[in-house]
């Protein structure tokens, strides 16, 4: 089925991540670009009802760049997808558009992709996840990776034997900048979340986080993870952002993902938006190491890549971003997962973490 794609809200001001913009866009433009069956046809408008200036002047630029308009009513007239971007302070307020348009897209049936669930307050998330158990999929990219997609398969298939052990680094440029509510919630999210599609089911056990905040200029947090989850499967993880960043520096994760290539003609037709490296000089570390009984796999997310040398030092990847494989199955109906109730239950488990830090003492979840 083939047809537009509506992008609904442009996220939470006082957040700085703009992406729609960074992200979703450049992702949608991607797969139009390659015109192949079933791909998007355009983009629909970009539905964004707040008065907000921030939140206007980002549907604005949407709008102008994408060929479509700023509209401020849900229309799904010939949608195949909706990106949501909902605005995680006016759900606190209850002044929010989230339900009333999941509840158009269900009624419609069409499948909408949400933006970073795990941010939004615990109680709309809660509801969320009650009323609407399909048709939603939570945008935690990293999981849809080729790499991690192929290690899925091996581990399912038994290939590995059992799982015994994954250990995980993922470490960023300063993108947007630490979050808000903390990088737990922003940054390790996608790390537990590859952890919870290896394993194939919801994560429970016990286990500690360590946070190390930021220094004075904003560099330096780091997160340490390591819990035991059922049956009985170690996992270790390193989380950190390199800097303080802002809404348009290109090396975090997410805007990173928004660049990635996606076939050797879509590369070359982008070879000018390419990933630049952080501004530390440091290449950005993003990869998995899975144990089992019977062998073991290393999956790196930052290759295969190629470096570009021009007037700055900039990374070219190749082959399909896991943004685009996302993307790509929420509009063909072939992402179902995750859906809202594991966003909830990797939101609760995060919960946990925080407790854990706070409180210096090891927590079940």
């Amino acid at each position: 089925m083939s047809g537009t794609v509506l992008l609904a809200g442009t996220g939470t001001a006082r957040f700085r991540q703009n992406h729609q913009r960074y992200m979703y866009l450049p992702a949608v433009k991607h797969l139009i670009d390659e015109g192949l069956p079933g791909s998007p046809t355009g983009v629909s408008g970009v539905f964004e009802p707040s008065s907000d200036p921030a939140l206007q002047e980002r549907a604005g630029y949407l709008a102008q760049t994408s060929g479509s308009r700023v509209i401020d009513t849900i229309d799904l007239t010939g949608v195949a997808a909706v990106i949501a971007c909902p605005d995680a302070d006016a759900e606190a307020a209850g002044a929010g558009w989230g339900t009333e348009l999941l509840q158009a897209a269900a009624d419609a049936g069409v499948p909408v992709l949400m933006d970073k669930p795990t941010l939004l307050p615990a109680d709309v998330l809660r509801d969320w996840a009650k009323r609407f158990p399909t048709g939603v999929t939570a945008a935690h990219h990293p999981r849809f990776h080729p790499a991690i997609t192929a290690c899925r398969g091996r581990i399912a298939t038994g290939g590995l034997g059992l799982l015994h052990a994954v250990h995980g680094e993922l470490l960023v440029g300063s993108g947007d900048g630490p979050h808000p509510l903390g990088e737990l919630r922003n940054l390790a999210v996608y790390a537990l979340d590859v952890v919870q599609a290896l394993c194939g089911y919801p994560l429970h056990g016990k286990g500690t986080a360590q946070i190390q905040p930021p220094g004075p200029d904003g560099t330096g947090e780091s997160i340490t993870i390591s819990v035991r989850v059922d049956p009985d499967v170690v996992v270790t993880l390193l989380v950190g952002r390199s800097g303080d960043g802002d809404a348009d520096d290109p090396s975090g994760i997410d805007q990173a993902a928004g660049q990635a290539g996606t076939s050797p003609a879509g590369a070359r037709a982008r070879a000018a938006a390419t990933r630049a490296l952080p501004g530390t000089g440091v290449p950005p570390v993003h990869r998995y190491r899975i144990l089992g009984s019977h062998g073991q796999l290393l999956a790196d997310l930052d290759s295969p890549v190629m470096d570009l040398y021009t007037d700055t030092l900039s990374r070219v990847p190749f082959g399909p971003s896991s943004l685009d494989c996302l993307v790509d199955g929420v509009i063909r109906r072939t992402a179902a997962q995750p859906d809202l109730a594991s966003a909830l239950a990797m939101a609760d488990l995060i919960t946990a973490l925080e407790t854990s830090n706070a409180e210096h003492r090891a927590v079940q979840f």
